[in-house]
């Protein structure tokens, strides 16, 4: 039903980013009339396992200049789910208001 591109893992001191595109396959569709448009998602990992002040702005401002004017959206994840990407929301959301 869905086709799934990757582009090539782009690697920096905190994180590894790849972009996915991911489209419907209308040779497997059997809905005639769904949407045929690509949805385009940026897949953040964090290399780093130290919650390191710098690290973490670092990572916030990277996320931040994905996110100015484009259409795409970004899937950030730690090694444990949990330590990392909680974090993030939360100064994300204060950094917002």
């Amino acid at each position: 039903m869905f086709k799934v591109t990757t582009e090539p893992t782009v690697k920096s001191m905190y994180l590894k980013q790849q972009k996915l595109i991911v489209s419907m396959d209308k040779a497997l569709n059997k809905i005639s009339n769904a949407a045929s448009e690509d949805h385009h998602v940026i897949h953040l990992t964090s290399t780093t396992t130290d919650l390191d002040k710098k690290a973490i702005l670092s990572i916030i401002q990277h996320i931040r200049s994905l996110q100015r004017g484009q259409d795409e959206r970004i899937l950030y994840m730690c090694r444990n789910g949990a330590e990392y990407s909680g974090l993030l929301c939360v100064l994300s959301l204060l950094l917002d208001r």
